[in-house]
């Protein structure tokens, strides 16, 4: 793989892996009945620490001017996926819609 398409891709990443982190905050929060599905080694700690170190990491990168333009042009392309997930999930016409499930009583 060569270099540039290396730093294209670094701050998309680390911006998923920042938001995969974040779900260990938000879900408690959403869903504070709920037991966690997860243990999270030195948590909340650790995942605010490798949140807080990966947001450094993606800033370097929009800093330095050697990566500026390629994690510029990465994000981008994740960006431009956006209208596109959305236009996805939006429902068709004619589409079956899934079934409730019904209560267990």
């Amino acid at each position: 793989m060569s270099s540039s398409v290396s730093h294209t891709r670094r701050l998309p990443a680390a911006g998923f892996c920042v938001v995969t982190a974040m779900g260990l905050f938000v879900l408690p929060r959403r869903a504070p009945d709920l037991p966690p599905p997860y243990r999270a080694w030195g948590y909340p700690a650790l995942p605010a620490i490798y949140i807080a170190l990966t947001a450094l990491v993606a800033a370097a990168l929009l800093v330095s001017d050697a990566t500026r333009a390629r994690v510029l042009t990465g994000l981008a392309l994740v960006l431009i996926g956006v209208p596109v997930y959305f236009i996805w999930r939006r429902p068709r016409v004619g589409a079956r819609q899934p079934q409730e499930t019904m209560a267990a009583g």
